[in-house]
């Protein structure tokens, strides 16, 4: 006969070793691995923190009055009913085509939005067609309404939303401006070196600044179009086709006012001046005023990618983009991109806002330079420094590929710097995020094209770069259990 207490106790003594194993086993270290994308049933599943942010940014443009969004099944923010159709210089001739397919397919559904570009090396439009997304979340229809009117896949995508930081509520101090003052006239520098034009793709800048002073010199310097004033025709080969784009264009308005009725363009432009003031003052800058955020700092990449255009075709040295949008690759944006580096334009974007790992978290166009052997060799993103001048505690960080290019972050905490003179009843204000770091690097492209006028700016970035790597002691952060290293910036006295 069998005794119960001792098969109690030997069951006992059983789970115990079966405990101890199991917890010893637990205690073993196992090599960290980075987050990756699950695909399920075909459709790619992200991890808990992508998707907490993605939901946060298309949530937070809902919570606008007067914006209409969905998400993708790559995670982006995008406006419903819309297609972004790029015409390359072969497919001109098919636009006229496509409006008719379009209003004989969609009928009163179809029309032509915004378009820029007029003749010559391309032409960007944006359509809407009411009712091609249907009701399945995350399946736009606007590849299918491409096909149908005859649009190549690779000349169109939906239109993502664009945005410097996570919205929070409207703006209450907007106010719309209409066309330029008439005899509108640049205060030009005294400056005799060679002139270095800034592009800053923002929400516009207040230009009355060329009229306060600081050390003989234009608060803030503006770039000058002198080849179209006061209704002049533009050189034959200009695309845009612009009527008195004096110091750039409002692509949000549509109209040569580039007028910054937010904050954060004339925030952006008074670091680059004062950084170049302050550090490097005989580059002979200027900025031209390209307006691709609204009044409440809400963007598209249809405006985006006009706005990169026209710099590039404008002679910008430099274009600061402090903005992005997390989720899936857009084609057209990047091509846009590749364009202004062909043209000789360096692509300075911030990290972004949420302390994620943009290797995961997909962040554009910031990502762009993170796609191995087809990356972007003309763009440089950076991250935000604190006061104290390690990593400040909201910027994103970058851990694929820090080993080759580094990841470097510039002051980006309480920035004191210019708002426009009808905001809020003060000209300054402290601002932080990477949005306030991306204008320090600019000021640096700035100072290499003024050090090296004739180098192309994939030297530029290169030697940047590589400089910053053999001068800067790097600080080590520590993410999946693995250390990197990155580079804090506050100046280069290359």
């Amino acid at each position: 006969m069998k005794n119960p207490v001792r098969n109690l106790m030997n069951n006992l003594l059983c789970l115990m070793l079966v405990f101890l194993a199991a917890e010893a086993t637990s205690q073993v270290p196992r090599p960290a691995q980075l987050p990756k994308e699950e695909k399920i049933s075909g459709a790619p599943k992200y991890d808990k923190e992508s998707q907490r942010i993605f939901n946060r940014f298309t949530l937070a443009i809902r919570k606008l009055e007067g914006y209409r969004v969905d998400q993708l099944e790559s995670g982006a923010s995008y406006i419903p009913d819309q297609l972004l159709v790029w015409y390359p210089e072969s497919e001109l001739d098919k636009i006229q085509s496509v409006h008719n397919k379009g209003t004989q397919i969609f009928g009163n559904n179809f029309s032509v939005r915004k378009t820029c570009g007029c003749e010559g090396k391309y032409q960007i439009e944006l359509y809407e067609i009411k009712g091609i997304d249907g009701n399945e979340k995350g399946n736009p229809g606007s590849s299918d309404a491409a096909k149908d009117l005859g649009i190549k896949e690779e000349d169109q995508q939906d239109n993502h939303y664009l945005l410097p930081y996570l919205p929070s509520a409207l703006n209450p101090w907007a106010q719309r401006f209409n066309a330029m003052p008439q005899n509108f006239t640049v205060n030009a520098s005294s400056k005799q070196t060679t002139p270095i034009t800034i592009a800053v793709l923002d929400t516009g800048i207040d230009f009355r600044y060329q009229d306060k002073t600081v050390d003989g010199e234009p608060q803030l310097v503006f770039w000058e179009n002198v080849d179209k004033v006061n209704g002049k025709e533009d050189e034959a080969d200009d695309p845009f086709c612009l009527i008195d784009d004096v110091i750039g264009w409002d692509f949000v308005n549509n109209d040569n006012n580039p007028m910054d009725d937010h904050s954060h363009g004339t925030h952006i432009s008074g670091i680059i001046a004062e950084q170049l003031r302050k550090n490097e003052p005989d580059v002979n800058y200027q900025l031209m005023a390209v307006k691709v955020l609204d009044e409440n700092g809400v963007g598209n990449t249809f405006d985006a990618i006009c706005g990169i255009l026209y710099a590039a075709e404008k002679g910008a040295k430099v274009i600061n983009a402090s903005w992005g949008y997390y989720g899936g690759s857009e084609k057209l944006l990047q091509r846009a991109i590749r364009y202004a580096g062909s043209k000789g334009a360096i692509f300075i974007n911030s990290a972004g806002n949420e302390r994620a790992d943009i290797a995961v978290t997909k962040y554009y166009p910031a990502e762009y330079a993170l796609l191995g052997q087809n990356n972007i060799r003309t763009l440089l993103f950076v991250g935000a420094l604190n006061q104290s001048g390690t990593l400040w505690q909201s910027s994103n960080i970058r851990t694929e590929g820090i080993y080759q290019d580094g990841f470097i972050a510039t002051p980006g905490e309480n920035i004191a710097s210019l708002i426009p003179f009808h905001l809020q009843g003060k000209v300054s204000e402290f601002k932080s995020g990477t949005s306030m770091a991306a204008p320090v690097m600019s000021a640096l492209v700035a100072k290499g094209y003024h050090k090296y006028p004739s180098a192309d700016p994939q030297n530029i970035r290169s030697n940047i770069i590589t400089y910053i790597k053999n001068n800067v002691q790097p600080i080590p952060i520590k993410r999946y259990g693995n250390i990197y290293p990155y580079y804090p910036v506050q100046w280069l006295n290359f």
